[in-house]
């Protein structure tokens, strides 16, 4: 430790010697391996720190380890290799942002909205109050994908024609200049329309405001291209995104309501036409009330007094 380890510069948080190399700095200063151990904060984040401002951070990190203790993993979401995780414990109302046990615990409080997306489309987001789903116009694309699908593969079956017809001349040719023509392979390079799904966390928290993921998204075979085995595939993808979203919807809140986007409008539409029929109707009792009083005016059952009297109720003058 002695050899790698600098006496003579402390540790400004703890007291404890400092790495001779790569140490860690907060306000250019180096702190120790312990305390560098400890930072699980967004990237950049410790550059703006100064020494207070890093020594009450990790005040708040020790804080912390009550919640640590505490969160037991019944959910978790692997973003693929290299990618990430985000791991839950809904019964207790906690969080990670990491598979790491020893990094910070986040309170369901301290997520404030979240949203995933396919590109730059959103599927779901959820606060407190709501979780939304959106269409998905990704099944349409990939439809409309099955004329270039089929022309592909009638090329790659002339192909596969040629190249059985240039072996079959190079078994029964024995002349070694025989021309062997080329045939470039077909792929099927169509860009994906669901490339990447993103999900997006945005936090009320002191030391985080956000954190966002990748997740590689669904894509074509170049050789044996299908649009059943594409969206075979997406459909497990967004039905686990979908599960995702559920997750993290109950986590802010147990009784959340969830719906399509666009049911607000839909019911506020059908509130106003319903409001509108009303009225319609109401305006037609009246002429009918009007007509049968002017009947009995004509009929002399009742008296011009009476007939304006009961016009001007109906009318509301």
């Amino acid at each position: 430790m002695g050899l790698f380890s600098n006496n003579k510069k402390l540790c400004p948080v703890c007291g404890n010697p400092t790495p001779r190399l790569l140490a860690t700095k907060i306000q250019d200063t180096p702190i120790c391996k312990e305390c560098d151990k400890k930072i699980y904060l967004p990237k950049g984040r410790t550059d703006r720190m100064t020494i207070d401002d890093f020594k009450q951070y990790i005040q708040f990190y020790e804080d912390n380890q009550a919640l640590r203790d505490q969160f037991e993993e019944n959910y978790s979401f692997n973003f693929g290799l290299f990618g990430g995780d985000l791991v839950l414990d809904i019964f207790h109302g906690l969080f990670r942002v990491n598979c790491d046990k020893d990094s910070l615990a986040f309170q369901a409080d301290n997520l404030k909205a979240f949203r995933i997306l396919e590109d730059s489309r959103v599927l779901f987001e959820g606060n407190h109050q709501e979780l939304k789903h959106y269409d998905s116009k990704v099944p349409e694309k990939v439809k409309q994908l099955e004329p270039q699908i089929a022309q592909f593969q009638m090329q790659m079956r002339e192909y596969e024609m040629f190249e059985r017809l240039e072996r079959m001349h190079e078994e029964n040719d024995k002349d070694d200049n025989h021309y062997h023509e080329y045939h470039p392979r077909p792929s099927f390079d169509v860009a994906s329309p669901a490339d990447t799904f993103h999900v997006e966390l945005t936090f009320d928290h002191p030391y985080w405001d956000n954190i966002k993921w990748d997740w590689t998204g669904v894509s074509f075979d170049s050789d044996s291209p299908s649009v059943e085995a594409f969206l075979s595939c997406y459909e497990d993808k967004t039905e686990s995104l979908h599960t995702l979203a559920l997750n993290l919807a109950h986590l802010m809140n147990p009784n959340v309501k969830e719906m399509t986007a666009g049911e607000k409008k839909q019911a506020a539409k059908q509130e106003t036409g319903s409001l509108e029929e009303q009225k319609q109707s109401s305006e037609s009792d009246t002429i009918e009330q009007l007509q049968k009083y002017k009947g009995l005016l004509d009929a002399g059952v009742i008296t011009e007094e009476e007939f304006a009297a009961k016009k001007k109720q109906l009318l509301g003058i």
